[in-house]
Order: structure tokens, then sequence, then C-alpha cells
């Protein structure tokens, strides 16, 4: 009866042994599976879909805000500035004049403290 009970047992830990490989493998014939249908996807569409850093410029002088790939510099949104993207703040932590902003942004540097951020609100 020992011999037998320690033959189970390991017939035991032999079939939890098959059914970890087997759901190892089903995972990942998952992945595999996930991975041939974004590739598909790719070549069907011929374009990937990635993040881009972008940043938003305000050019006053202009009155228009940009959407600029940090990467290329490609333009990749024209729009007009808001109202409250027009004022400009009445305390400055900067002695330049206001109009030194919008040339500094226009000159690709970036704003001084306390100027616009280019979403909203100032830094």
């Amino acid at each position: 009866e020992l011999a037998e009970l320690g033959e189970l047992g390991e017939h035991s830990e032999h079939a939890k042994q098959v059914k970890q490989v087997r759901d190892d493998l089903k995972a990942h014939e998952a992945e595999i599976t996930a991975r041939i249908g974004k590739l598909a996807r790719l070549v069907r569409n011929r374009s990937d879909t990635r993040p881009v850093e972008c940043e938003l410029q305000a050019h006053h002088d202009k009155g228009e805000a940009l959407t600029v790939r940090t990467d290329t510099g490609e333009i990749i949104a024209r729009r007009a500035l808001t109202a409250s993207e027009r004022q400009l703040p009445l305390v400055r932590d900067d002695p330049r004049p206001p109009q030194a902003d919008a040339a500094a942004i226009d000159a690709g540097e970036p704003p001084p403290p306390g100027s616009y951020d280019g979403e909203g609100g100032l830094e």
C-alpha cells in the first residue's frame, strides 16, 4: 500500500507539472497570436501609431498656438490662441518686457519663469 501511495503521489505531481506546462504553452500561444495580429495590421495599414512627444508653442505676435513635434520640429496642429492664452501676466519674475516672451518662443527658446507655460497657466 505504501508503494502504491508513493506511486500515486508521483503521478499526481507529474500531472500538476504537465498542467503547468500546458498552461504556460497556452499563454505563450496567446502572446504569439496577439503579436501576429499586430504585425498583420501594420502590414495591412502600412503605418504604425506611436506616441510622440509634442509641445505647445504660443506665438503671440501671430495670435496662434502651434503643436510641434519635439523630435522633428514638424508642426502637427495650428490654431488661434484662446482668450486666456492671449493674456500676458501682469506680474513678472523676469525684468524683460512681455514682448520678449513672444520673440523668445518664436526663436525656439524656452519662456522665462513667470511667463505662459503653453498649457493655460504660468510657469
